[in-house]
This record gives C-alpha cells, sequence and structure tokens, in this order.
C-alpha cells in the first residue's frame, strides 16, 4: 500500500479493504472452498518432498508433524544436537507449535521439522 501512494503521490485510488477483498479472492481461489489445513494436505501427497504424520481424535485433526525427507537425512547425520521449541497459541487454531532444530557439524542451526499439537502433554511428545 505504501508503494502505490508513493507512485501516485498520496491520491491512490486504492484503499486497503480493496487490497485485503483482492487477497481474500485470490486466497479463496487457491483453496477451492476447502479448508486451509485440508489444503495443505491435499498438496503433501505421496510425491512429495514433505512428509507428514496426522493423529486425527473425533474426525479433528489433532497433531501433524512435517518434515522434509532431506531433513531425516541431516538427522541421521547429526543427531547428537536435537533442540525442541513449543511456541504457545501464536496461530488461528490455537495450537502450539512445536519447532525441531538440529545442529550440524558445521555448528550451524538447521530446522528438520515443525509439529502443531493440540495439547502440552506427555503423550504429546511421544
Amino acid at each position: 500500500m505504501s508503494n502505490l501512494w508513493d507512485k501516485y503521490e498520496g491520491k491512490c485510488p486504492v484503499r486497503h479493504h480493496d487490497l485485503y477483498n483482492f487477497q481474500h479472492k485470490i486466497m479463496s481461489e487457491a483453496l477451492k472452498e476447502q479448508s486451509p489445513v485440508q489444503t495443505l494436505l491435499d498438496e503433501i501427497d505421496e510425491n512429495s518432498d514433505i512428509l507428514s504424520e496426522m493423529l486425527i481424535e473425533d474426525d479433528q485433526l489433532t497433531h501433524l508433524l512435517l518434515v522434509h525427507q532431506k531433513s531425516l537425512k541431516i538427522i541421521c547425520h547429526n543427531h547428537d544436537i536435537l533442540l525442541m521449541d513449543c511456541t504457545y497459541k501464536t496461530n488461528q487454531y490455537q495450537m502450539p507449535l512445536l519447532n525441531i532444530l538440529g545442529v550440524t557439524y558445521m555448528h550451524t542451526t538447521i530446522n528438520l521439522g515443525f509439529v502443531f499439537m493440540n495439547h502440552e502433554k506427555e503423550f504429546d511428545y511421544t
């Protein structure tokens, strides 16, 4: 929006709400009347480089693990140090997001995977 204001010298014919409507239209077309989670699961198929595991209880997705295949190779070679950190209720589904990081032999950190989980109990980490 600021680029448009600069281009039209403060007399921009587009409002914030117009951009919001345009973005909503693009997202609706991409989702094809599905939920964002269902669209994600459809994109992650057997031919994808992303591996996923999910747990469904009472027809509700409670856990979703996402790991890239290259990350599995890195974990196999650099499994000495794994860091796990959970962010709390920072998404629209109010689910904690567990980030799994690793430290490589070159002393760099790398994202290895992500887990959306319903709770933070001992069972959720197994």
